[in-house]
């Protein structure tokens, strides 16, 4: 069994031990097993650091490349992303791809996701204010990786899964990474995953963090089935430059996926240029796009889908009316036919 897959199995054995601790009387509290002074310095400083983490990546630009190593070509797929952000206004640009280019916005006021397919120059809204802030925000957390892997797994928060009433923290303890002191925490959260029957999934892994520098994450493997498939899941790998207040900035993330068959390259980013200010807040309108501003709010609607939907309409129409038309000269002729 590989290293990654090791340390998830000691996850579950670790379990066990405090559950049967806490049995017997000998604990009281189900991660008493942990370094606790580790496990309360998390606790304590955690929320804070991650407001201070994110405070500092709402003031940067940033251009990443995207790898994926593809199984049938020896060249990888290749993509470019440009990340803009001005406090909680953030913005992410897709280049370069197979298929045009597109456009997420995310703003406490407005959201929109804009495409540029190819052979076109110009954007036109795919989406306009559908989405909640939250879920905008989520989608582009998603796709930037490199900007918010440092406090999230995926594009979740990983104080949302610490803050979660079901989440335990199995084990705190002092790891050296890198050649510096780091913690690392060991969780898990139950019936994580939505729209599954309770019980039936486990969701958790490891996060090696930073106390010096904001508690950033400089490694995590992930399992959200991780009581059905123990051996399984994503392992990321962080690197960092420079800082920005104090906080550093990723300049690479190496995801691989891992099963018990062994490790995966699934995606790896590189920082491409980084911008340490934030981004004018015109890059988060639709101007910036050369789309009027006003656009569905009193003004006329560029949706894609509202023009499919109203050409299908209208072409309907139009065909249902010259059918009419035709089907009434076609009685008329047989009418004069038999006078």
């Amino acid at each position: 069994m590989n290293d990654t897959a090791g340390d998830l199995s000691r996850v579950h054995w670790a379990s066990a031990l405090a559950i049967l601790l806490w049995f017997l009387g000998l604990h009281t509290d189900v991660g008493l097993c942990n370094d606790a002074n580790w496990e309360q310095r998390f606790r304590t400083e955690y929320p804070a650091a991650v407001n201070h983490i994110e405070s500092a990546f709402g003031s940067i630009q940033l251009k990443t490349k995207r790898e994926v190593p593809q199984p049938d070509r020896e060249e990888p797929l290749v993509e470019q992303h440009a990340y803009y952000a001005n406090g909680e206004n953030l913005r992410l640009d897709t280049l370069e791809t197979a298929g045009g280019e597109r456009a997420r916005v995310a703003t406490p006021t407005r959201s929109f996701r804009l495409v540029k397919s190819d052979g076109t120059s110009s954007y036109v809204v795919e989406e306009l204010d559908v989405s909640t802030y939250q879920t905008a925000r989520e989608s582009i957390r998603l796709f930037a990786k490199l900007p918010h892997a440092a406090f999230c797994i995926f594009e979740v928060p990983f104080l949302e899964f610490v803050q979660d009433e079901r989440f335990s923290l199995i084990a705190a303890e002092e790891v050296e990474h890198d050649g510096k002191s780091m913690v690392k925490i060991t969780w898990q959260v139950p019936d994580w995953v939505a729209d599954v029957p309770r019980g039936e999934y486990v969701a958790g892994g490891w996060v090696i963090l930073s106390p010096d520098e904001s508690w950033v994450i400089y490694e995590y493997f992930y399992n959200f089935r991780m009581n059905v498939y123990p051996d399984s899941g994503i392992h990321t790998v962080l690197e960092y430059a420079e800082s920005v207040d104090g906080v550093p900035i990723p300049k690479s993330i190496t995801r691989a996926s891992v099963t018990s068959e062994g490790r995966r390259i699934a995606e790896r980013y590189e920082s491409v240029a980084l911008i340490t200010e934030p981004a004018a807040m015109e890059q988060f309108q639709l101007s910036a796009f050369e789309i009027p501003n006003n656009v569905g709010r009193g003004g006329s609607s560029v949706s894609r889908y509202r023009q499919l939907f109203i050409a299908f309409n209208f072409a309907f129409v139009c065909g249902l009316l010259v059918f009419i038309f035709v089907r009434r000269r076609s009685r008329n002729h047989v009418h004069d036919r038999k006078h």
